[in-house]
């Protein structure tokens, strides 16, 4: 059984649920406090950089963040994909895994992937996963979100909701096919939040359906004054309508926040964070939070521990 951690930021109360994964007797549920499940990217991958949560969890004064986060493409390495699951749950974190594709040298398209191009690798990382997770001495799960941010614009797979979500049930059925237990993960459907009005589409229209999906996430990040055409938003702009739009496509559904994070270029990030940290006022939420990004903030806004 994974850890219980409890965490107060500003007002809200941060609870993660016992063995990491989603309790059905909390979805849905009107709770006060709102149980939430805290993450935390580290600035490189885990396998090398994972003691940058563990540091700052015992700042905290350990048992805070219940979830570490990656991203491990299809195609990478057998090696790569090992180090890093290994990292995140020997460290006593679930591993949320951004499975994309791309990044070893040759962009797929949803079309490409849909139709097998990817199935040999798929199937490998199936494999590797499958042996993760029938551990000698502990049942071990993950989760997985297939082709992350597919909605944005900017990624080869974007622009193509249908065969993405025929890529999506690909994959799934792939790990199905090879033996992957089916309580050993929870898919994610993460897409961005934004998305390229040319070259990407609405997040709902590439939802695989209620059938294929644990967790509904999305990604937003505040850019302050990064460029002439950014400027500092909140949570009125950045995540509630994205919140509002994921509650209508998938009522009942954990709601991830995939990666949450701002600058400090044009802003107070200390009293950005306290603001936003306020509205997270839905039954179920899972919170990214990146190291690099955001994590000080965090820490600074540490209240309470019970």
């Amino acid at each position: 059984m994974r850890r219980k951690k409890y965490l107060m930021i500003a007002i809200v109360i941060l609870i993660s649920v016992t063995s990491g994964f989603i309790s059905n007797t909390v979805q849905g549920a009107d709770l006060d406090p709102y149980p939430v499940l805290v993450g935390l990217y580290p600035s490189a991958e885990l396998y090398t950089s994972v003691d940058e949560i563990n540091t700052y969890d015992a700042d905290f004064g350990g048992d805070v963040f219940s979830i570490a986060g990656t991203f491990i493409d299809i195609e990478s390495p057998d090696w790569f994909i090992n180090a890093e699951l290994a990292a995140a749950w020997n460290n006593g974190y679930i591993p949320f895994v951004n499975l994309g594709s791309g990044g070893e040298g040759i962009q797929y398209t949803a079309e490409e992937i849909a139709n097998g191009a990817l199935d040999a690798a798929i199937r490998n990382w199936a494999n590797l996963f499958e042996f993760f997770a029938n551990g000698l001495y502990e049942d071990r799960r993950a989760f997985i979100a297939p082709l992350q941010e597919n909605n944005g614009g900017y990624a080869s797979y974007s622009g193509d909701p249908e065969n993405f979500i025929k890529a999506y049930l690909r994959i799934q059925q792939i790990f199905l096919e090879e033996g992957v237990p089916e309580d050993s993960v929870s898919w994610v459907y993460a897409p961005n939040g934004w998305h390229n009005a040319t070259t990407g589409y609405p997040f709902e229209e590439g939802y695989p359906g209620d059938s294929a999906v644990d967790v509904v996430a999305f990604s937003s990040f505040n850019w302050g004054d990064c460029w002439t055409y950014t400027d500092s938003q909140g949570f009125e702009k950045l995540y509630k309508p994205y919140l509002d739009r994921m509650r209508v496509m998938a009522p009942g559904k954990p709601i991830m926040i995939a990666e949450i994070g701002s600058v400090t270029e044009g802003l107070d990030r200390g009293a950005w964070f306290q603001d936003i940290s306020v509205n997270w006022k839905i039954p179920l939420l899972i919170m990214m939070i990146s190291c690099v990004n955001s994590l000080i903030i965090v820490y600074q806004q540490a209240a309470m521990r019970d």
